[in-house]
């Protein structure tokens, strides 16, 4: 019984080493399941994230660029009160001066 046992052993490891040593089926997509299908090389992703993100920088440079045409706006608004309210303040101290 040992001795049969000692056989099995012997072939089932002879088995494995001879499974490990050889390729059981090449990889190809006609044996592969779809998720396993690589759909876009390793230079087409690259292709991708860069373009990704070269139009999330442009995106970022457009904000930018039209939050400083709205402050730029919103200061010129500001500039004429600003010296509205400086020439009234300057009548007011004319009107009642300090002293």
């Amino acid at each position: 019984n040992d001795q049969n046992e000692t056989q099995i052993d012997q072939i089932v490891y002879a088995r494995i080493v001879n499974l490990s040593q050889s390729s059981i089926l090449p990889m190809n997509t006609g044996n592969m399941i779809p998720s396993q299908i690589q759909t876009n090389t390793t230079h087409q992703q690259d292709e991708i994230l860069r373009r990704r993100r070269e139009g999330r920088r442009r995106r970022r440079q457009r904000r930018a660029q039209r939050r400083r045409e709205q402050r730029a706006i919103e200061q010129a608004q500001r500039q004429p009160r600003q010296q509205q309210q400086d020439q009234l303040r300057e009548q007011q101290r004319r009107i009642y001066p300090r002293g």
